[in-house]
């Protein structure tokens, strides 16, 4: 392109688009592509991640990702629509507090981290506070000083289920992490879909 600038008026067409989409941002609220429980049902049905209502210390949504020895079977494009769908599910000011993200890797492949987190720094619409990883059964210390050449925009911390009720007390957390929260995941779909 050579520098000139179209005249005045040229650009009609995109005009409106952009005033909305700025209005949008102004208003703060994200966009999840009008995304529905229905639209992401079959990944949702495999519970490869859910939002179960929990809130970390600082009153920010969780969004875990239970342990499952299968994550490189997902394909990324379902992922992105999964998480973009579950960012949109607790109210905005919930949200504005930002995620922590409970990713658990026990039972998983230790390289089957980065390409989730990476996913979640390129399609998660909302602010990720924290991502706390439950460490692998066989975590060698020095696959983490390898992963901590990632750079991510968000925080992570390996940590351990005594260390995650540390960070998030035990009535926010679902069993599989020695919580007490009641969370049923088919009852929740249910629930999404009659929305």
């Amino acid at each position: 392109g050579g520098g000139r600038n179209p005249p005045e008026g040229a650009s009609e067409e995109g005009g409106a688009a952009d005033s909305d989409v700025d209005a949008f941002f102004r208003t703060g609220s994200f966009r999840n592509d009008g995304l529905k429980a229905s639209d992401v049902l079959p990944i949702l049905k495999e519970k490869v991640a859910f939002v179960s209502g929990g809130r970390d210390k600082r009153g920010g949504p969780i969004l875990t990702f239970p342990a499952r020895s299968n994550h490189d079977r997902i394909r990324q494009e379902d992922l992105r629509k999964l998480v973009t769908y579950l960012a949109s599910v607790p109210s905005e000011d919930v949200c504005k507090r930002g995620f922590t993200v409970i990713i658990d890797m026990r039972g998983s492949k230790w390289d089957l981290i980065k390409p989730l987190l990476k996913t979640l720094q390129e399609a998660f619409p909302a602010e990720i506070h924290v991502a706390l990883i439950i460490k692998p059964d066989n975590f060698w210390q020095k696959q983490k000083t390898n992963f901590g050449s990632s750079k991510f925009i968000f925080e992570t911390s390996m940590v351990s289920v005594e260390g995650l009720t540390k960070l998030v007390d035990p009535s926010q957390l679902t069993e599989e992490f020695d919580g007490s929260l009641d969370y049923n995941h088919e009852e929740w779909i249910e629930l999404r879909l009659s929305l």
